[in-house]
């Protein structure tokens, strides 16, 4: 199973976790502060250079023979010489260093002003920043809000990610919810026509930093969507769910298809089971958001946290998953949206096929 920390190298650093306990990425090797992030301190830890590096095959009884492959690159620390990305890229990929990231950040957010030279995003911070995979993934975390849904004694963060990956996919920014007292993470639920209006993705080519330098220019569309959540999670907080209810929304969630076997059914059966046990009795969901809507979802989210596997992976890059999309965010986001409508829909299940 891969680690989504490697011990020794990753390294990450914490702050406001007075307030905030850990936050989603739980390293195990990180340093806390007691406020807000300092800049200089995400660049002491983020800033390490990387390099390309030709890719050579050697033969086993001619071991110093370098045979050189055709546009293959490795991607390696510069420091140490170790790889930090498993496969090889070509020689038109360009290698954004996090120190580009990090002045895109500083200049487009942490000190952007407005024309009458005012700060643009007086109430934001860094939250904390770190590394995944090896020294793969340079994350930064920027807090956003903190609020506490109606009735609800835990408080809810609302975070803007801003990363930089080496290979595939690299530079990347999107907006999530932790609720604090589980960690649950709910990344903000956007229609696919909208993610590219506030959740932007660009790989390593001649023009993406500048075009993620754009992307960021502006936090008000994040605003929008975060406002329009928030408004969400309220609205579900008092929206009591009936034990029909919460039959069709795990119904929904799990649907059993037709023609289905009997191993099948079972499966879905029981993580049915599971989500309505967690929406029923987990201790942080009682009180007065007890069997309601927001309920059902931090029961979901809750599931898609400790319980939802992810191939090739473990727990930490789970959290990640849940934060910058993948199959857990799917998972969360179905259910989000068969909470957010009028009624849930009724769903029937198939009849049983045995064999």
């Amino acid at each position: 199973m891969a680690a989504g920390i490697v011990k020794g190298i990753d390294v990450g650093i914490v702050g406001m976790t007075e307030t905030l306990g850990k936050t989603w990425h739980r390293m195990p090797e990180y340093k806390h502060v007691d406020g807000p992030v300092e800049l200089e301190e995400v660049r002491a830890i983020l800033e390490y250079p990387v390099a390309k590096v030709e890719v050579c095959l050697n033969a086993p009884d001619k071991p110093y023979d370098k045979n050189v492959v055709d546009d293959a690159f490795m991607l390696v620390d510069e420091n140490t010489g170790r790889a930090i990305h498993k496969s090889s890229v070509s020689d038109s990929y360009k290698i954004h260093q996090n120190s580009e990231f990090l002045d895109n950040l500083q200049f487009s957010l942490l000190e952007a002003t407005k024309d009458d030279g005012d700060p643009a995003y007086p109430n934001i911070c860094i939250e904390s920043a770190g590394t995944l995979f090896g020294l793969n993934k340079a994350f930064v975390n920027i807090l956003l809000d903190q609020f506490h849904v109606t009735n609800d004694n835990s408080e809810t963060v609302t975070r803007l990610m801003y990363y930089n990956a080496f290979g595939g996919t690299s530079l990347a920014t999107g907006a999530h919810n932790t609720r604090i007292v589980c960690n649950n993470t709910l990344k903000l639920a956007m229609r696919q026509s909208e993610i590219n209006e506030t959740l932007g993705k660009f790989k390593h080519t001649k023009n993406s930093a500048s075009r993620m330098r754009d992307h960021l220019v502006s936090l008000t569309n994040i605003y929008v969507k975060a406002e329009a959540q928030k408004e969400a999670l309220n609205r579900f907080a008092v929206t009591p769910m009936t034990a029909t209810d919460l039959d069709n929304f795990v119904k929904g969630l799990f649907p059993i298809p037709v023609g289905a076997q009997s191993r099948g059914v079972s499966v879905k059966t029981n993580n049915r089971t599971k989500v309505a046990d967690y929406f029923e009795n987990l201790d942080d969901l009682q009180g007065k958001i007890a069997r309601t809507r927001y309920s059902a979802l931090q029961a979901v989210t809750y599931y898609t946290g400790n319980d939802m596997g992810n191939r090739n992976t473990d727990e930490l890059a789970g959290y990640f998953n849940s934060a910058t999309g993948g199959n857990k965010d799917e998972f969360n986001q179905r259910a989000f949206k068969l909470l957010d409508q009028e009624f849930i829909p009724k769903v029937d299940d198939p009849a049983l096929v045995t064999v």
